[in-house]
This record gives C-alpha cells, sequence and structure tokens, in this order.
C-alpha cells in the first residue's frame, strides 16, 4: 500500500466499487477520520431502542448495527464449508483427546484454560 488513497481505491476496487467524485477533494487525513468515523458508528455504537438479542438465556441489547446485522447474515459472511479430509482430521483429533483425557474432556467451557492453569 503506497497510501492511504491507494487503500481505499483498492478496497473500492473489491466492491467494484467506484470512490464518489466528492472524495477527490479530501486530504487522505480527512479520508481517514470519516472512514474511522463510520466503521466506529456501524460497529462499536449503540443507541437506546437498538433492540435486542437473546444469549445464555439472557435478553441482552445489541451492541452496534453491525452485530445485528451480524446475527442475521454471520453464516452466509463466513460461507464455512469442511471438507471430508478436515472432518476426519477432526474426528481423529476428538478420538485421541477422548482417549487422553477420557469423555470429560468433551463437556469442557470456555473457562477450561482457567482451571488447567489453576491446577483444578
Amino acid at each position: 500500500m503506497g497510501s492511504f488513497l491507494d487503500f481505499i481505491a483498492e478496497i473500492s476496487g473489491r466492491l467494484k466499487s467506484p470512490m464518489p467524485d466528492s472524495w477527490s477533494g479530501m486530504t487522505e487525513v480527512e479520508l481517514a477520520q470519516r472512514l474511522l468515523q463510520g466503521l466506529n458508528e456501524c460497529l462499536y455504537q449503540t443507541y437506546e431502542g437498538i433492540g435486542t438479542t437473546t444469549f445464555s438465556g439472557e435478553e441482552l441489547q445489541y451492541f452496534s448495527e453491525f452485530h445485528k446485522f451480524w446475527e442475521q447474515n454471520h453464516r452466509e459472511i463466513l460461507n464455512a464449508r469442511i471438507g471430508r479430509g478436515q472432518a476426519r482430521l477432526a474426528t481423529e483429533g476428538i478420538n485421541h483427546a477422548v482417549q487422553v483425557y477420557g469423555r470429560a474432556v468433551l463437556g469442557v467451557t470456555h473457562e477450561t484454560s482457567v482451571h488447567l492453569h489453576q491446577g483444578t
């Protein structure tokens, strides 16, 4: 990347959408400021009435517009695919873990590493 303007142009090209003509009069700093402002508003800002989602049986407010979008579209966005070879490797890994650690390994939670490091 030679400049921030080059970066913006590359993104525009990937989106197959030309940069607006009004951007040509802005400095790179102004473009960066507007980009960061827009990203911040979309990704990290919430507001009264944005809506709620449910997680672990608890109703929580969305933390951003992107959070709402992600909840509805994450499967399509990620478009995750697992081939037979990858599935076989995962199965072998799980089988090995069960042989070494017993069936209890299948019931691990996100707190497992904390307990392992504390020796509990």
